[in-house]
């Protein structure tokens, strides 16, 4: 096959002019330059789609750990609240124990 390169090199040549063969093998070139380009393109992107994912993932486990924190931090708070209430004598407020004030409440 490579002794029969250069002798099919020379037909095409011969056959549709030195010009246009340049040009046909110009945009061979161009076409697999661009196809090495957008495969490195892609790959990047993939990798870029990848740590992404892995840092939304981190973001969701330490969104949903602040959550956790504020529930304990309410809990404190009403526990407090009631404490203090009860060793003032004041009445405590039990039908908001617990429950989320509606918009018109707050």
């Amino acid at each position: 096959m490579d002794e029969q390169a250069p002798q099919l090199i020379s037909n095409l040549i011969t056959e549709v002019g030195l010009p246009v063969a340049l040009l046909l093998g110009s945009v061979g070139v161009i076409y697999f330059l661009i196809r090495y380009v957008l495969g490195q393109i892609v790959s990047t992107i993939s990798k870029s789609q990848e740590e992404t994912k892995d840092e939304i993932q981190k973001l969701y486990e330490i969104n949903v750990q602040l959550i956790k924190r504020i529930h304990r931090m309410e809990n404190s708070v009403i526990r407090t609240n009631a404490e203090w209430r009860t060793a003032h004598g004041l009445k405590i407020p039990e039908n908001h124990i617990g429950q989320i004030e509606s918009e018109d409440d707050a």
